[in-house]
C-alpha cells in the first residue's frame, strides 16, 4: 500500500495518489526431485484524487498487464514441424 502526496511544497499539479498491490503463489505440481511448477497471480489497483499530468496517470494494459499468454487469431497461425 503507499500513498504519494505532490505539489504540496508548491508545483504545477497538486494531486494525492493511492495504490495498493498484492502478490500471490500457489504450487501447482511438485515432482520426485522437489522441482516445483508454481503460479503467481498479482493485482494492482490505484486512484488519484486531483489534478494529476498524464504521466502520474493509471492505464490498463501495457507490456507488464499479461506474461506468457498467445492467443492466435486463426487456427492457421499455430505452426507444426
Amino acid at each position: 500500500m503507499a500513498w504519494e502526496s505532490y505539489g504540496a511544497l508548491g508545483g504545477d499539479y497538486t494531486f494525492q495518489r493511492f495504490s495498493l498491490s498484492h502478490d500471490a503463489y500457489f504450487t501447482l505440481y511438485e515432482d520426485l526431485t522437489d522441482r516445483k511448477t508454481i503460479l503467481t497471480l498479482s493485482g494492482t489497483a490505484g486512484y488519484i484524487a486531483g489534478d494529476s499530468p498524464f504521466f502520474e496517470r493509471f492505464y490498463a494494459g501495457g507490456i507488464n498487464s499479461v506474461r506468457g499468454v498467445c492467443v492466435p487469431r486463426n487456427q492457421s497461425s499455430f505452426r507444426t514441424g
